[in-house]
């Protein structure tokens, strides 16, 4: 009985995972755009989670932004190089 609990909540939960997958990639696929012939992207809004950690250095010739929260609720919009240097675009509370 147990071993038919256990395999009800595995399956449950990959099904969970896959309909998340499958609502990112709908969500992706949705927000998809493409650059003009100069590399332009104009879009309307930009949504960004806010994080608790530092995200790791991207790699070398991109920059990273990011927006995270320190533990006052002060939240700060970042970016990071791929060198790991960290600057401080614009903060709120």
């Amino acid at each position: 009985m147990t071993d038919m609990l256990a395999r009800r909540r595995l399956k449950n939960n990959l099904l969970d995972r896959l309909d998340d997958a499958r609502s990112r990639v709908a969500r992706l696929e949705r927000t998809t755009v493409e650059a003009d012939a100069a590399g332009n992207v104009w879009t309307a809004g930009l949504v960004l989670p806010v994080l608790t950690a530092t995200p790791p250095a991207p790699p070398a010739g991109h920059v990273l932004v990011y927006a995270a929260e320190d533990g006052a609720g002060t939240v700060y919009l970042r970016a990071i190089d791929a060198a790991g240097t960290i600057k401080t675009l614009e903060s709120w509370v």
